[in-house]
């Protein structure tokens, strides 16, 4: 990147008093370019205007000794813009490139948006585009050289809510850009567009501090760099933000020919899922809105209009791509383990939680249904922390569509009962339905031998440590192993399973929303949905969200997953060592009855949260810990799915197969030793993707690559 030079060419950059736009300017300055720093210096809805903010950084560059000068013209007069690139010309001879930065925002939804808005923005972004391009062209054209960067975004690409002003344009920027990178190729005129995803006036309010604190808009000025150099390419756009690099491509799938004779719609319709997804797919998300969460990669090859031929990759492949080259072959040793008589080895089993609920959506009260047997011996039908929340546990099976056969028998038996003793049913939600106070809700009871009253009494401790209502949230655990590994290999499997765990909670997060009483008297940032129902618009999964399980006491623990040691050495200090604030509600309250099984930060390791668990078999009176590290891991336990409201079980069979995909993946890539930095950046990711994982603007931290 430091090779680039522009000495002797002059740059205009639009928007350029602030933000990103003052960035493109004083790097091009760096670099020897002289600049054109525009900015009518308005507000982000484009209301007012001073030259204050374009010759501050005018004074920037020449107090570095580069050359300046500002201007204050609006991009939506064409007769100020054309009298811009001529006060250039007459000054330094030439204009070379073109940087459309200046931009504004006025969001609503459509249904609510005044036309006036509509037109304002699409003459800011679209027509100050074309009017810097038109003013400039004759002259590109004359001197046989221009670089072009109009400035798009993935609400362009991909839309977002309350954007379709914002999202027309910039779309519309990217038909400039292939039309101009056509016309402009004769002449040496290479044109592109770049989608930032950085953190300006713009996007204040609009994203979280700690995603603004990732999106330095520093990180987007290389590409843009890039994109202006004299080896640049053409018609390319250009994704940058968070440090990594990616190019965004309009396609078309293969399709399905139906011969030239005249075609009923109804010859149609049944072809067309084949022709949507016979080929490349409509990507949901922009590359940069995903730019955080994976390692950076190369830039496509792109023609050169100079030469005919093709310029070699314009950024060079970032060091976690030349290890992954490197562990091709080992990845290929990997997989060819996998024969087909270990994939038939594949176990898994199933464990769901489900509240039950009075036909009216609030919480029974009612004791456990002695028809469904005792939850403390009973091999499939126990309960979890409460009375009322049901657990329902599988066999082992050998394969996906027996597990869930059993999961729907036992189902069947649970309803047989209830509806034997009146009218209650499963609750379908991971958040739980209508609770009454956090003192009413019953806890699991289990009889009065002393592996019952140590049971009761751990979630006595629970509720004093967590409250009652976090409890009662429920899911899905997948217990899933494969014949032959060793404890490194789960571990190694654990870890990448924790860097990527957003991509379950982005694809499977089913808990957006949950009942008012749920965070009546908490402090949230949940907002009113409906009647008596609180959550965010773009949550995926508040369940595992800060709102669900989390502990602060918790979060203080950094469990290293890099071996069976590491990890067991990490909760054998919380299984030991006394925490303050537990040690005041003490074992024993003043009545002599139990308050919780210890003082520590955790009373007994499944007390411990976590996305993914290693697990063994314990023997009567075993500590799972210690079975552990007596005879290794067993299996692991995958706790983060919330109920699918949808399926009368909870999970169906492509759910369950994508689940044994993705820990085949999980197992196969490449696993580096995780750090305390890493483990908090999990966490982080964790929590961004299930509040706000639906957004087009949430990303990642980079610390969560493999």
């Amino acid at each position: 990147m430091d090779k680039i030079d522009f000495t002797g060419r002059v740059a205009i950059v639009t928007g350029a008093g602030g933000g990103l736009g003052r960035l493109h300017a004083l790097a091009l300055a760096e670099r020897g370019a002289k600049v054109v720093v525009n900015d009518l210096g308005g507000a982000v809805d484009g209301s007012g205007g001073s030259a204050s903010a374009a010759q501050k950084v005018v004074d920037e560059i020449k107090a570095k000794g580069g050359e300046a000068m500002a201007n204050g013209a609006s991009v939506t007069d064409f007769d100020a813009v054309q009298a811009m690139v001529q006060q250039a010309i007459d000054t330094w001879g030439r204009v070379d490139i073109l940087v459309h930065n200046a931009g504004i925002l006025r969001d609503k939804s459509f249904g609510k948006m005044e036309l006036a808005d509509f037109r304002l923005v699409v003459d800011v972004h679209l027509m100050g585009g074309v009017h810097l391009c038109k003013a400039a062209w004759p002259h590109m054209v004359e001197q046989k050289y221009g670089r072009i960067v109009l400035t798009t975004s993935s609400s362009g690409l991909y839309g977002n809510f309350g954007q379709s002003n914002y999202g027309a344009a910039k779309m519309a920027l990217v038909g400039l850009m292939q039309t101009l990178s056509i016309e402009g190729a004769k002449s040496d005129i290479r044109v592109n567009c770049l989608a930032p995803t950085a953190a300006t006036r713009m996007t204040e309010g609009l994203l979280p501090p700690e995603v603004l604190e990732a999106l330095k808009p520093e990180a987007v000025v290389p590409a843009m760099l890039v994109a202006v150099s004299e080896q640049a390419p053409s018609r390319m756009i250009f994704a940058a933000g968070a440090g990594t690099y990616e190019a965004a491509h309009v396609t078309l799938t293969k399709g399905v020919h139906l011969g030239l004779t005249p075609t009923r719609p109804s010859a149609w319709r049944p072809r067309w899922s084949r022709c949507a997804t016979a080929a490349a797919k409509p990507c949901r998300r922009s590359a940069a809105s995903r730019a955080a969460t994976r390692w950076g990669r190369r830039w496509p090859r792109a023609a050169d209009p100079a030469s005919g031929g093709t310029c070699a990759p314009v950024l060079t492949s970032p060091p976690r791509l030349k290890e992954r080259n490197k562990n091709m072959s080992t990845l290929s040793d990997r997989l060819a383990t996998l024969t087909p008589e270990r994939l038939r080895g594949i176990r898994r089993g199933i464990e769901k939680e489900s509240l039950r609920a009075q036909p009216g959506g609030t919480l029974a009260l009612t004791p456990h249904p002695a028809a469904l047997g005792s939850p403390l011996t009973h091999p499939h039908i126990t309960t979890d922390f409460s009375e009322s929340q049901l657990e329902l546990v599988t066999g082992v099976h050998g394969n996906v569509d027996a597990a869930l056969a059993e999961l729907s028998q036992i189902h069947q038996v649970v309803y047989q009962g209830l509806a034997a003793l009146g009218d209650e049913m499963l609750w379908v939600s991971s958040m739980p339905c209508g609770l009454p106070t956090d003192e009413t809700i019953p806890l699991g009871r289990y009889g009065s031998s002393n592996v019952g009253r140590a049971k009761s009494v751990y979630r006595m401790g629970l509720g004093h440590r967590y409250g009652r209502r976090m409890q009662t949230i429920s899911g899905i655990h997948y217990n899933w192993s494969l014949p032959g590994l060793s404890n490194d290999n789960y571990f190694a499997l654990i870890r990448n399973f924790r860097r990527n765990a957003v991509v379950l909670l982005y694809l499977f997060g089913a808990s957006p929303a949950v009942c008012s009483c749920f965070v009546a008297g908490r402090d949230h940032e949940l907002q009113p949905m409906g009647a008596n129902t609180m959550g965010l618009p773009h949550a995926t999964s508040l369940r595992m969200g800060r709102l669900g399980y989390q502990s602060d006491a918790q979060a203080q623990l950094a469990v290293s997953y890099n071996s069976l040691e590491s990890y067991a050495a990490s909760l054998e200090e919380a299984l030991t060592k006394p925490y303050p604030a537990y040690e005041a509600v003490g074992i024993q309250n003043p009545g002599g009855d139990y308050n919780q099984l210890a003082t520590t930060l955790l009373q007994i390791e499944n007390e411990f949260y976590g996305t993914i668990r290693p697990k063994r078999v314990i023997r009567p009176g075993e500590r799972p810990l210690h079975a552990l590290r007596e005879r290794g891991v067993e299996y692991v336990e995958v706790r983060l799915m919330d109920l699918d409201p949808f399926e009368p079980i909870g999970l169906n069979a492509d759910t369950a197969r994508f689940l044994d995909l993705f820990l085949l993946h999980c197992l196969l890539e490449d696993s580096p030793p995780d750090s305390p930095d890493e483990i908090a950046a999990v966490k982080n990711n964790q929590h961004l993707t299930a509040a706000r994982g639906a957004s087009p603007a949430c990303c990642c931290s980079a610390w969560a690559s493999p």
